[in-house]
């Protein structure tokens, strides 16, 4: 990864990559939290 949020802050760096791999794990078995999160970004297209 590139983008390392907290790289200014030593020390966050682990934490955030464990943050980011449980948002995704989540993603990843969650249907619904997938479909509310496309109808958003097609809500946002038709604007």
């Amino acid at each position: 990864m590139t983008d390392v949020e907290g790289a200014e802050r030593p020390g966050l760096g682990p934490r955030v990559d464990l943050e980011r791999s449980i948002v995704m794990l989540d993603w990843l078995g969650d249907i619904d939290l997938q479909r509310r999160a496309q109808i958003g970004l097609n809500k946002g297209e038709s604007d």
